[in-house]
């Protein structure tokens, strides 16, 4: 808890001062070298532990005739999550930066990406939200940028898999959480929050106007624009 704090801190103090510049990769390379140095996983830091090292072998995948029938349903289900999970992260971005977004062409990438995966027998992919925050958070504005990310992966799959073992997992969790969270719009969710808060508010008024028999006598309730509205009609029938 404390690796993860430490890192969630350092980022914000990056992120405030040091705008636009690779702070969450000092972190990680930071926490690689103290984990090393003080050997953290004595003290129940977890780490990532050790990566298999080396590109993955490219082939068709195997499947005997008599597991097609399993393996549809769960092939069914990968793409229908993978499929909500992608358009959610598209949409998020769309409205942020007011871009149009096609629903079909996002299918299409989708599937034949998975195709891709499916030679190198890997599990299906999504475009996911943490994903894409992050890469959105390390400054990335093209699909260029998924060129040079798989690059940096192939190197470290080859030549650094035995550096990344002591990188504690509470440093990733940070730099995903911290990116994420310039997502969220406070303003807007507190907008949406009290439109629902005076819905709700109404629905409750007029179930109980109506149990009481009141609704006739008043008019209907979205009429009135506030509860000091409600109290002042009421008021006007008591007199």
């Amino acid at each position: 808890m404390a690796v993860g704090f430490s890192a969630l801190l350092f980022l914000m103090l990056g992120e405030r001062f040091l705008p636009g510049r690779p702070v969450a990769l000092f972190i990680v390379v930071l926490s690689i070298v103290v984990a090393w140095a003080f050997d953290l996983s004595r003290f129940g830091v977890v780490t990532v532990g050790q990566l298999p090292a080396g590109l993955p072998s490219l082939g068709l995948p195997m499947l005997r005739p008599r597991e097609v029938d399993g393996v549809i349903p769960l092939a069914a289900a990968c793409v229908l999550l993978s499929y909500i999970e992608s358009i959610s992260a598209a949409r998020a971005f769309a409205a942020k930066y007011g871009y149009p977004l096609d629903v079909r062409q996002e299918l299409l990438g989708l599937g034949a990406a998975n195709l891709a995966v499916a030679l190198g027998h890997g599990y299906p992919v999504a475009g996911g939200l943490s994903q894409s925050a992050v890469n959105e958070k390390a400054g990335a504005k093209t699909p260029l940028a998924l060129l040079f990310t798989s690059a940096t992966l192939a190197v470290c799959l080859l030549f650094l898999t035995g550096l990344l073992r002591d990188l504690p997992k509470a440093v990733l969790a940070a730099i995903v959480l911290m990116a994420v969270t310039g997502l969220i719009n406070v303003r807007e969710l507190r907008q949406r929050g009290i439109r629902l808060g005076i819905a709700e508010a109404r629905a409750s008024v007029r179930d109980l106007l109506r149990a009481e028999g009141l609704e006739e006598k008043i008019g209907p309730i979205n009429r009135f624009t506030s509860v000091a509205d409600l109290v002042e009609n009421f008021e006007q029938m008591g007199t």
